[in-house]
């Protein structure tokens, strides 16, 4: 049984700290892609990314399994916060680091693939929404946070900072998966329509005989984020940068792949700005995520503690223990919360009560007779 204790331990142990490293992560990818760090360790972001999504999917099937085996599936998912541990965990390994890693490895043919039979970054733009469900672990470390003794005050306070962050989070989801399905103006929209006109512009002029000569220069002149165009026998007809660099800088989410209507062409366009307003829109989130914890804390928790728990100790230990009547403080401006109304009828009530009953069973053993004083 001591073994078994000191395994669960163990295990709850690398648990949290694979939540660290993963939450760092994080944090490193999103810098990466702001920082524009070359591709070779952002590949290796990408890579640890995958074992901690695997690891995490592997823990919630184990988890979830034992739960079904000892008929508590209800408990874990709700009580014990299961839908945290799918949420950040299932939906990451298949839309996110799944999908990430193999395009690392196809090198970039899956992206081409979709783009020939759905609108090309739609889908993949769910790549990159569902990393925001990797901020729920953050609500994981603060289950082990012990900041206070009161059993009580501990699940309040994880239940509403459970409740405001996972409304943050899945309403900005949910928020970003219909603006992926909706078309909604802004920096994609505006990207999108000026690689639309670069791809005719392009088309128009490899087409022509006369211009073709002056569509290198012509293209280099656009400041449109086009990189590359390729034939489809592979030949490379436009590149803006030797290829060695665009080996180095960029990898295959940095990229934008469209066709002319013939499918004849393929244009490869710069996605960085778009991943980088992404990435700082996750660091955003990560920081407003730490702020309410923090708020939850260092200001609502010792708020709850005053108004809350240490009036119904001190109650509590006066009705437990004789010996013990100290008086609830009541602080005039919450005097009109019903636990200090109760805590007043317990000061004023019940210690004097408490008091006069203590002193009449001292008096009754403290009684002395006639026949007991010997002269």
């Amino acid at each position: 049984m001591q073994n078994k204790s000191r395994l669960v331990k163990a295990l709850e142990l690398t648990v949290f700290s694979f939540i660290i490293l993963v939450i760092v992560q994080t944090v490193l990818e999103d810098l990466s892609v702001l920082l524009t760090w070359e591709a070779a360790a952002r590949k290796i972001l990408v890579i640890t990314g995958f074992i901690f999504d695997l690891f995490f999917t592997i823990e919630f099937l184990v988890r979830l399994y034992y739960a079904i085996a000892e008929r508590r599936v209800r408990r874990y998912i709700f009580r014990e916060r299961g839908w945290i541990d799918f949420l950040a965990s299932v939906p990451l390994l298949m839309f996110n680091s799944g999908p990430a890693l193999l395009s690392l490895f196809t090198g970039g043919a899956l992206f081409i693939l979709f783009s020939d039979v759905l609108n090309v970054l739609k889908v993949l733009k769910a790549v990159r929404i569902a990393r925001i469900l990797r901020l729920l672990r953050v609500l994981k470390i603060f289950k082990n946070i012990k900041y206070t003794e009161s059993t009580m005050a501990q699940r309040h306070i994880a239940r509403i900072t459970s409740l405001a962050i996972s409304v943050i989070v899945l309403v900005l989801f949910g928020f970003s998966t219909l603006s992926g399905v909706i078309t909604v103006p802004g920096l994609e929209t505006r990207y999108a329509r000026e690689q639309d006109s670069v791809v005719r512009l392009a088309d128009m002029l490899y087409g022509s005989a006369a211009e073709r000569d002056s569509l290198q220069e012509t293209l280099n002149q656009t400041d449109s984020g086009l990189l590359k165009i390729t034939a489809a026998d592979n030949a490379v007809i436009y590149s803006r940068y030797p290829e060695s660099r665009l080996a180095s800088s960029y990898m295959q989410q940095d990229f934008i792949v469209k066709t002319n209507a013939q499918k004849t062409l393929y244009f490869e366009f710069d996605n960085k700005p778009v991943q980088q307003d992404l990435a700082m829109q996750d660091l955003l989130m990560l920081c407003i995520i730490i702020v309410i914890m923090g708020c939850f804390l260092f200001i609502y928790s010792p708020h709850f503690a005053l108004t809350v728990t240490d009036p119904v100790h001190v109650m509590e230990q006066g009705m437990r223990h004789k010996e013990y009547n100290l008086e609830v403080r009541i602080p005039q401006r919450y005097a009109d919360d019903d636990i200090f109304q109760l805590a007043e009828s317990y000061n004023a009530r019940y210690l004097p009560l408490k008091d006069r009953e203590l002193f009449q069973q001292t008096a009754e053993f403290s009684e002395l007779n006639l026949d007991d004083v010997e002269l």
